[in-house]
């Protein structure tokens, strides 16, 4: 089973945000084609079982060989766990990737999580097996018989027993039936597709042809590792353009590997006179054409109520975020709806679950000053939320979570006044903030100045290519005294440059989730003509939002403010 097909399954709409905490948070997201992990019974780290807590530890190890050695220990201490299978998986996985030449222990390892698995667990379990064995090029026979046991092992009618079920252990609704057999669809597309690279790479083109693309008319959202095998087999019978295609939909998905991005770029220049030029271009084309945002809506129609207020919405998400994509998505739809002048937006990438090269240190601070727990979360004029779901899932997000409390929100006064000036002169961008005017003065205000991207093209594993209101800088100001004189502050867009490529290039090499690793991108080039200011006024204590303003800068000469479209 898919990364993101599990996210659909656990959305937060369907699953208590305990759940949805521990899917997304951090170290504890299982990889591509990952069993998933048991449900914990608390909402934080302090409410869960001692087991729970003990598990969290042992997933947190980065070093391999550590946690596997900490996770076979969570095993031995906690028998009847509900984590034990999840355990025991992530320990063979972890011996695979460090310790691929120990045999012996591995086949016995997959066959002890096997036992006592039957219907959609153990094809989940014997796809997830198989697709660890392909992807470190061994025992290729074995990871064979564990993706045909999986297939075998996935059936319609029980599959769909199992899922009612579950909706009725949980005393929740199922889904129309239509629904539940796409989600079986998939997932028996997906043991297809692992079998059929298993094939591929075991030289019988023909059969691993026959099932990838049976995977490919079910499930178009494939694995990296498929839409290479696709990609080549079709390369080596001459349909260069399919071969390119294939790979276009890899690299959209941004699950493509480096060996993808490669073949991707040889075939561009193959089909397009021997140049890469305007490849870029070509992937924005194609995300367009393939990749619609699904959200509808229409321009706000302010009421006889709507008052002086610009709502302020926050979102924290993260590109490698599966469950992110309907939070994205529906923020876009947002940014069209309302005007500047009703609705500004700032958007924090956060490395969760996976490493986001439009991270920073005032994104994660930012992070950790709400208590953001995971992603993706968000804040309506600072009250924070959780939640989320793939690109179906989007309309649902826009309607409920965006578009109501951002109405009601506009009919409510402003209790501050604020504005904003802002300029660039090609190496800073210098920013003037005053409050004129506080209904509701506190100790605890502080005013907030985002520099943001208006648009950072990078195509995340999340499926989504293009990020609105990136925050690239954060300086927050506390409120002491009269504010009439205003604050001035400068972004200086070389410092800022620098220090994001340090930061990047320190993270994959430091940090305490991940191990060393290589971005496939940095983000830390700042694209002067897709800037913009925003700033908003807020009790740090209640996180109240009291009132906010935006502009974005002209591309090429000097901007004033654009508190009114």
């Amino acid at each position: 089973m898919s990364f993101i097909y599990m996210m659909k399954i656990f959305s937060i709409r369907r699953r208590p945000a305990a759940v949805f905490f521990f899917l997304c948070f951090a170290s504890l997201c299982p990889a591509q084609n990952a069993a998933p992990p048991s449900r914990p019974a608390g909402s934080s780290a302090e409410e869960r079982p001692t087991d729970q807590k003990a598990f969290q530890e042992a997933m947190r190890t980065v070093d391999l060989q550590k946690k596997q050695a900490a996770l076979d220990a969570f095993v031995k201490a906690y028998p009847k766990s509900a984590s034990v299978k999840t355990a025991q998986w992530e320990a063979l996985s972890a011996l695979i990737k460090s310790r691929p030449e120990q045999k012996q222990d591995i086949l016995r390892r997959a066959e002890k999580l096997l036992k006592g698995t039957r219907g959609s667990t153990r094809s989940r379990y014997c796809n997830s097996i198989a697709t660890a064995l392909a992807d470190a090029g061994i025992f290729l026979d074995q990871a064979e018989q564990y993706a045909r046991k999986g297939i075998k092992a996935t059936n319609q009618s029980k599959y769909l027993a199992e899922q009612r079920a579950d909706y009725l252990r949980r005393k929740q609704t199922a889904p129309p039936q239509s629904s539940m057999i796409k989600r079986y669809q998939t997932t028996l597309a997906g043991s297809q597709a692992t079998l059929g690279r298993i094939l591929w790479k075991l030289g019988r083109k023909e059969e691993a042809e026959k099932w990838l693309t049976t995977a490919y008319a079910v499930n178009q959202t494939l694995d990296a590792a498929s839409f290479l095998a696709l990609a080549e087999l079709s390369e080596a019978k001459g349909r260069k353009a399919e071969a390119l295609d294939y790979l276009v939909q890899s690299r959209l998905s941004g699950k493509i590997s480096a060996d993808g991005r490669k073949k991707f770029a040889e075939l561009y220049r193959d089909t397009h006179q021997g140049s890469t030029e305007g490849m870029e271009e070509f992937l924005d084309a194609r995300y367009s054409q393939l990749y619609p945002n699904p959200v509808k809506h229409e321009k706000f129609s302010p009421t006889a109520s709507r008052s002086d207020r610009v709502v302020l919405a926050e979102l924290y998400t993260g590109a490698g975020c599966p469950p992110c994509a309907g939070a994205d998505l529906a923020f876009d739809a947002a940014m069209e709806r309302y005007s500047r002048s009703e609705l500004a937006v700032v958007v924090y990438h956060l490395h969760v679950p996976r490493p986001d090269p439009m991270t920073n240190p005032d994104t994660v601070a930012r992070g950790k000053q709400v208590q953001v727990r995971g992603t993706p979360s968000y804040a309506i004029d600072g009250k924070l939320s959780v939640g989320g779901g793939g690109r179906d899932e989007s309309q649902e997000f826009f309607e409920e979570r965006l578009r109501k409390p951002i109405d009601q929100r506009l009919e409510e006064p402003a209790q501050a006044k604020l504005s904003l000036e802002a300029v660039r002169d090609g190496k800073s961008v210098r920013v003037k903030a005053s409050v004129p005017e506080i209904k509701a003065p506190s100790p605890d205000l502080q005013l907030q100045i985002a520099l943001v991207e208006n648009q950072i093209r990078y195509s995340g594993e999340n499926g989504i290519r293009n990020h609105a209101m990136v925050v690239r800088s954060l300086a927050g100001f506390k409120m002491d005294g009269s504010l009439s004189a205003g604050i001035e502050h400068s972004f200086d867009l070389e410092k800022i440059e620098q220090d994001l490529k340090v930061y990047l290039d320190k993270f994959e090499n430091e940090n305490e989730r991940f191990g060393k690793f290589s971005f496939l991108e940095k983000k830390s080039r700042i694209h002067r003509e897709q800037l913009g200011v925003v700033a908003f006024l807020e009790d740090a204590k209640s996180k109240t939002v009291l009132q906010a303003v935006q502009m974005m800068l002209p591309a090429k000469k000097e901007g004033k403010s654009e508190s009114e479209e």
